[in-house]
């Protein structure tokens, strides 16, 4: 998908966090930021967005921006400003948007069209959660008693991927990117790029280093992840994110059709704090997409509450690990989905698929 990245300069911010919502609840390739008028006047340059929108109560004018205005415009053409009506429908934002975006850029916009894999974002507010070996053992559940096509992308700062799966230089991410910047047709092929483990899931092999996808802009990993989706040789994408809120993060929570937020039983403030961020950025809606996993249970309540309930539990099974050491001798996990970890990653494959159907 070709992101359109937008800055808003306006002092209602209630309004704005409703414009944002109301927008890339419709269309994820746009990307909001928000500014006051004080901050506004302190920019130098906009030559990092696309396009650039001043509310109606701004006064500081600069050139090129787009007006947002109270009354409904009767004819576009007539005007001698770009303008947008602020109260209009998310359709015709869109549209007007992408409309002013295409006029700027001097070419068509390009979307994410036809069939394409799922995506499923994997996080947690903490480390320790056991987000890895959740997130691989839904994508071994749905490899080995679902086919599906998996591919399970790790986003985490240092990369955890040759824990799981054996290494082989040639088919590292690095590799791929390389193919993929500079128009490839290799790259059109993930399978050239990737290993499997014993189910089928498939991977880029863990490289040495800083993960590369971290030095991604957004705009570059929305290009990275659009290359993969219409391939079409995958069902699900699974991406591995970190204990983190930064905004490459939100933006993956946004765009991608389902989230699954790792916890362990025990609630702190950083959860709390977790989820209000969320909130306010992203809207009350994002919790639709929101899947709850209470990772490494000890034992649950039966006393459960309503809102308890629509959680996934996966039991505390040390037997359903194995480490052993591979050819170069480093610690190498296995995972045994048969056993009592494997009881929780089948409700939560359940209420997955359930979901993206």
């Amino acid at each position: 998908m070709e992101i359109i990245s937008i800055i808003l300069a306006t002092d209602d911010f209630d309004y704005a966090k409703a414009l944002a919502n109301c927008v890339t609840s419709e269309n994820k390739a746009m990307l909001f930021t928000v500014i006051s008028e004080e901050t506004l006047m302190k920019y130098n340059s906009f030559d990092d967005f696309d396009l650039v929108l001043t509310d109606y109560m701004i006064t500081h004018r600069i050139a090129d921006c787009i007006k947002l205005v109270e009354k409904p415009i009767k004819d576009q053409n007539t005007q001698q400003e770009p303008l947008l009506y602020r109260y209009d429908t998310a359709e015709n934002l869109i549209k007007a948007l992408i409309r002013f975006y295409c006029i700027k850029k001097g070419r068509a916009y390009v979307s994410c069209s036809g069939k394409s894999s799922k995506t499923v974002f994997f996080c947690s507010p903490q480390g320790g959660t056991g987000k890895t070996s959740v997130a691989l053992g839904l994508a071994q559940e749905l490899t080995k008693y679902h086919g599906k096509r998996m591919l399970y992308v790790n986003y985490e700062e240092f990369e955890a991927t040759d824990r799981y799966f054996k290494r082989d230089e040639r088919k590292t991410l690095p590799n791929y990117l390389y193919h993929l910047e500079t128009g490839n047709e290799l790259s059109s092929v993930t399978d050239n790029f990737t290993i499997a483990d014993e189910y089928g899931v498939q991977t880029f092999s863990a490289s040495e280093g800083r993960n590369q996808l971290k030095l991604l802009s957004i705009q570059e990993l929305a290009k990275f992840i659009e290359k993969i989706q219409v391939s079409g040789q995958f069902d699900y994408i699974f991406i591995d994110g970190e204990a983190s809120l930064n905004d490459q993060t939100v933006w993956l929570i946004s765009v991608c059709d389902k989230v699954c937020i790792i916890n362990r039983e025990e609630n702190d403030a950083r959860e709390k704090h977790f989820y209000s961020y969320l909130e306010f950025h992203l809207g009350k809606q994002v919790f639709d997409k929101i899947i709850n996993v209470i990772n490494l249970v000890k034992g649950k309540d039966e006393n459960e509450s309503k809102e308890e309930l629509q959680n996934i539990y996966i039991d505390y099974d040390e037997d359903s690990f194995t480490n052993l050491e591979n050819e170069e001798s480093l610690l190498f996990t296995k995972i045994n989905i048969e056993r009592e970890f494997g009881r929780g990653i089948r409700l939560l494959s359940k209420k997955l698929t359930l979901n993206l159907q």
